[in-house]
């Protein structure tokens, strides 16, 4: 591989919110660290670049970071495979929180941190998935003077799709989202905000080419 030989985009579009981007996810590989191709399992270990952007009700999140990663692709039946991504990354500078819906205050924070994802998907050949995801976002507030603390967001969802047509797919997704801000100033309290959101989406594959032969 090349730098971003191997790469990978993800957007979700709101139909029917005022801010109608609900998320970008992009991720390109920078090295190659090792690859191994079994008769049942393919796996890559390298170094990615990511860059995150999330605009929620209650939770934002926008952040650039480099990290390794892993993707491993394994054959459990000849029609069922199980795939496996983790990336943890250092966020060189990254922004996290939320917007008051009722004066539209300033509520989130910018500064460095990391992240953690973690994705685990059965597939069934081309009759659509399940799938598992945990992202973690810890943020420090840097550039405030006046505060110090963290933004710690988390992200668990789960959910299924089924193929109707090629590469077109339907789904239902649970998400619960939880934002915790942390302050160093112990007259300052700890704020826990948490939501679950429901989704019925519609999506479309551009390609799926990751394990592809190559002379």
């Amino acid at each position: 591989f090349k730098p971003f030989d191997n790469f990978s985009f993800t957007a979700m579009l709101n139909a029917n919110r005022r801010d109608w981007v609900g998320s970008i996810y992009a991720s390109g590989m920078l090295s190659k660290l090792v690859v191994k191709n079994r008769a049942r399992s393919n796996l890559v270990l390298g170094v990615f670049q990511n860059y995150d952007f999330m605009n929620q009700d209650d939770y934002k999140v926008s952040s650039a970071s480099v990290g390794p990663g892993l993707i491993h692709a394994f054959s459990m039946t000849p029609k069922i495979t199980l795939g496996t991504n983790l990336n943890t990354s250092i966020i060189f500078m990254g922004g996290a929180g939320d917007y008051s819906d009722e004066d539209e205050m300033r509520d989130y924070h910018s500064g460095p941190g990391f992240s953690v994802k973690l994705q685990s998907r059965f597939m069934w050949a081309d009759r659509g998935e399940a799938y598992l995801r945990l992202k973690r976002y810890f943020i420090y507030a840097m550039e405030d003077t006046h505060i110090e603390g963290y933004e710690n967001i988390n992200l668990l969802s789960a959910g299924s799709q089924v193929s109707i047509h090629g590469k077109y797919a339907v789904g239902f997704e649970y998400l619960l989202a939880a934002r915790t801000v942390s302050y160093l100033d112990v007259e300052r309290s700890e704020t826990l905000q948490t939501r679950n959101v429901y989704r019925l989406y519609f999506s479309h594959y551009l390609a799926n080419n990751l394990f592809s032969k190559k002379d």
